[in-house]
């Protein structure tokens, strides 16, 4: 019934509409050098071989190679009227490891890979029901989680976390992350 509808509408709003987590997402940008080369003829016959610089920017989304989530969640009633709906609470643990060995490895052409610039973003879908996020477990750093996840197109909501001492010279990483959150409906992990 429309009134039930609204009412569950009305609780999800003020405590958390369902929720789904994506990621995390390792996120890396490169620059790739190619040199192009032709072979033209002028119109006396002439044959010149011309080389041209191209530099192509990319950036690389990695999943980890081992995730272990697990959740723990807490049901509730909430009432509104003379409507109940279950909402959740979830403590969440994420854990894995992340190998981006495969980017080191040559390639055709030259890669600049941007260290300073990469970044994990784990897409929640209603952030304005986070209760309590720790800081990422990153190897032995522990960093603070920023909001947005600064990937709109790929993860429209959720969190990020700058990883600007990331180099290329161990490219395995274990990562840990607890947070708090709340929802309704559903809780998708993915």
């Amino acid at each position: 019934n429309q009134h039930h509808q609204q009412a569950l509408g009305d609780i999800a709003a003020t405590w958390g509409n369902k929720q789904a987590l994506v990621g995390p997402v390792l996120v890396i940008p490169y620059v790739e050098h190619i040199t192009s080369v032709d072979t033209v003829t002028e119109g006396n016959g002439e044959s010149k071989v011309l080389s041209k610089d191209v530099y192509n920017e990319h950036t690389v989304a990695i999943l980890p190679t081992v995730l272990d989530v697990r959740a723990d969640l807490k049901e509730e009633q909430r009432v509104r009227g003379l409507h109940e709906a279950l909402v959740y609470k979830a403590n969440l643990s994420l854990s894995g490891r992340f190998d981006y060995g495969f980017l080191l490895e040559e390639a055709e052409g030259e890669r600049r890979i941007h260290w300073d610039q990469a970044f994990l973003a784990i897409g929640i879908s209603d952030t304005k029901a986070i209760d309590k996020a720790s800081t990422l477990q990153w190897g032995t750093d522990k960093i603070i989680l920023q909001p947005g996840t600064q990937l709109p197109e790929l993860l429209p909501q959720g969190v990020h976390v700058p990883l600007d001492k990331l180099t290329g010279e161990e490219p395995l990483h274990e990562f840990k992350l607890d947070l708090q959150i709340r929802g309704s409906e559903g809780l998708l992990c993915a």
